[in-house]
């Protein structure tokens, strides 16, 4: 949830001319990340999913919970200090950037870099000023930090939910809340669909078939759908078309992903 409400923001940044385009590299903004390959790497690839940078991302549910591959672990572990110094400790490239999905929280935690670097707001304050305030969200949402005191984008965000549900209808109609734009609409459509150049991100998930946009899933049904997922049953499907939203807040063991989306199909057959 958190991963897409990110790149709402930097939608949001780039059409105040905050940040110039998404073939700026991530060094463009963020100083500390000069020489590195994540700071080579470009915004777009990294809205994406698709830094190519070498990280095994992954969570195998057992008697002590959910325990991390080694690379989410180290991440975790280090973001806790420095999201600097967690990026920065992955070093190797894999793939050329923009060729190749690959879900890492480190992408995300990159942008959420930009986005400070480039509004000179913490993301917070950002998502306060641009998206929260705006919608006009009944309670305060949360945002955890670490012990620099940076958002870590790429996972714990709170809020209640018929808030989630006023994001989701502000989705639902192209980015406009009460007669007002608050996500452009050119970014969101763009975020929830897949440009002929990106085919290869049409299809991500063999098992749920989900394909996806710019840090947001996108659902295999006919016109253009998609997907807010949070980790443990956090979900915000949006159907634009028939102006639909279905949310979600749970505490779920993994691995139940078939019946929520059994759930959004069946009531979308029921209303047509």
């Amino acid at each position: 949830m958190a991963k897409t409400i990110l790149a709402l923001l930097i939608g949001i940044a780039v059409n105040e001319g905050k940040i110039k385009s998404l073939a700026d590299t991530a060094d463009s903004y963020v100083d500390a990340l000069r020489d590195s390959e994540y700071g080579r790497t470009p915004l777009k690839a990294l809205l994406q999913m698709s830094s190519g940078m070498r990280f095994k991302h992954g969570f195998v549910e057992g008697e002590q919970g959910a325990v991390g591959t080694p690379d989410t672990a180290t991440l975790n572990r280090l973001r806790a200090r420095s999201i600097v110094q967690a990026v920065l400790h992955f070093k190797e490239r894999a793939v050329p950037p923009g060729t190749r999905f690959n879900y890492t929280s480190a992408d995300n935690l990159v942008l959420g870099l930009v986005l400070a670097a480039a509004t000179g707001q913490t993301v917070s304050d950002y998502a306060s000023e641009k998206l929260w305030g705006p919608i006009g969200a009944e309670r305060n949402a949360v945002w955890r930090i670490n012990r620099n005191g940076e958002e870590l984008t790429a996972c714990c965000f709170g809020a209640i939910l018929r808030d989630y549900a006023r994001l989701g209808l502000m989705l639902a109609n192209d980015g406009r809340w009460q007669g007002r734009e608050i996500v452009p609409r050119d970014w969101l459509i763009a975020a929830t669909s897949v440009a002929t150049s990106d085919r290869y991100l049409r299809l991500v998930s063999t098992k749920t078939k989900l394909g996806y946009g710019y840090q947001t899933w996108l659902l295999p049904e006919p016109g253009r759908m998609f997907l807010m997922r949070g980790f443990r049953g956090q979900e915000l499907f949006v159907d634009p078309r028939s102006k639909t939203v279905m949310v979600q807040t749970a505490v779920w063991p993994t691995g139940r992903d078939s019946e929520v989306l059994a759930l959004w199909r069946g009531v979308l057959d029921s209303l047509r």
